[in-house]
């Protein structure tokens, strides 16, 4: 027993002599998962995460990446004042934010990760402040950038809502809000969801064989992004969360049914009703019904669209003579439109 104590001693002393003053490592554990981030030596690490009783999904990693006036800056950049504070949401995530600047502190960085209760999934944002004298162009940014353990050569990689399949390097964009990485042999993998708007989404995996980036687009992306930065601005991406599974389970849309959908439902919130002055909302008929309208139609689509708030409706195609017709003083059709047209406008207007 003495030597067992003298054992641990020794192991407690080399660790505090190899983690300098500043170092120090950071969990992020709701019972579920555990993620483990190192700072060590100014660098960020990401070099665990791993469900409860399971092996770690990734490798050592970067943790984030991005551009700042075309200097490349990830985890491995060397960094400096290192904090970390809590965090928490009204939606009932909690967690940690980690903070730091570079060497010439002209940039901050945070680093906010969320958890939720009962959910195998953290959420993560990067925030990026100008705190030097001069303009910042900020581009290429990645929220996630994780070295995966899966084998790229045996694992799909399923991008649209996790229902289509593809083998080897993937870049998914705007239609791509949830990627899987899945280990078709082993049956576990991640569930990638990047909240960017819109053309700017970007998750790639296995660009390099091994990693898993998700963010916004690259400056050679044909929509990049691009956000300037003056003195003392600061910006914050849309959240990425992961969401991890394993236990053989070799059905990738089960994480999806389970935990995404919980997740999205219960915690991600609907980003439309927090914005204080909403865009007008506008409703088309033509998606999906092009120029195939008539009466009772237009009747029932004006009086749903007004129920769900939409504040401008407009008759698209099929009301005049001619299909496709650019003469907006064409002859009205009135089989289509057999109450009138300027019946049917009137009532339409009335809705709204």
């Amino acid at each position: 027993m003495m030597r067992k104590g003298i054992f641990a001693s020794l192991v407690l002393l080399m660790c505090q002599s190899i983690m300098a003053e500043g170092d120090f490592v950071l969990r992020i554990n709701n019972g579920e998962i555990e993620r483990t981030i190192t700072c060590f030596e100014g660098h960020v690490e990401g070099t665990e995460y791993r469900l409860k009783d399971s092996g770690s999904f990734i490798k050592p990693s970067k943790e984030f990446s991005f551009l700042a006036n075309d200097t490349q800056y990830s985890g491995q950049s060397n960094w400096t004042d290192f904090q970390v504070r809590d965090t928490t949401t009204t939606t009932g995530g909690q967690g940690q934010i980690l903070s730091f600047l570079n060497q010439e502190k002209t940039l901050g960085v945070e680093l906010s990760y969320l958890t939720f209760p009962g959910l195998p999934l953290v959420s993560k944002k990067l925030t990026v402040k100008n705190l030097g004298q001069d303009d910042v162009k900020l581009e290429g940014v990645s929220v996630e950038n994780l070295t995966l353990m899966q084998n790229p050569i045996n694992s799909w990689v399923m991008g649209k809502y996790g229902r289509y399949q593809n083998l080897g390097s993937f870049c998914g964009g705007w239609d791509d809000p949830l990627v899987i990485v899945h280990a078709n042999e082993h049956g576990y993998g991640m569930a990638v969801g990047n909240e960017a708007v819109g053309i700017v989404k970007r998750t790639e995996v296995f660009q390099d064989g091994q990693t898993m980036e998700a963010g916004v687009t690259k400056p050679e992306s044909p929509y990049p992004f691009r956000r300037w930065l003056k003195k003392g601005q600061q910006w914050s991406s849309e959240p990425v969360f992961t969401a991890i599974y394993g236990n053989w389970d070799f059905d990738p849309q089960h994480i999806v049914n389970t935990a995404v959908q919980k997740y999205v439902r219960l915690h991600m919130g609907v980003r439309i009703e927090q914005i204080e002055h909403k865009p007008m909302f506008v409703y088309n008929t033509w998606i999906p019904f092009t120029h195939n309208i008539n009466d009772e139609l237009v009747k029932q689509l004006a009086k749903a669209a007004a129920e769900c708030g939409v504040q401008e409706f407009i008759i698209d195609d099929g009301w005049q003579m001619g299909h496709g017709s650019s003469d907006m003083k064409g002859e009205k059709n009135s089989e289509r439109l057999g109450s009138g047209y300027c019946k049917v406008q009137g009532r339409t207007k009335a809705y709204f």
